[in-house]
């Protein structure tokens, strides 16, 4: 029975890393587009030939 109370500790230690990580990413999703390149456009890929 020792046992409940810490996996109830690391469930809600997994919640708070959870939501830290949702907050983030709703943070890093209000950031403006500083380069409106396609991630292939950035590493050079074009319709034809893989970047050299």
């Amino acid at each position: 029975m020792a046992r409940q109370p810490a996996a109830a500790t690391g469930e809600q230690r997994r919640r708070l890393v959870g939501d830290e990580l949702a907050d983030m990413a709703a943070e890093f999703a209000r950031l403006p587009v500083l380069d409106p390149r396609t991630p292939d456009e950035i590493l050079g890929y074009d319709k034809e030939d893989p970047p050299a």
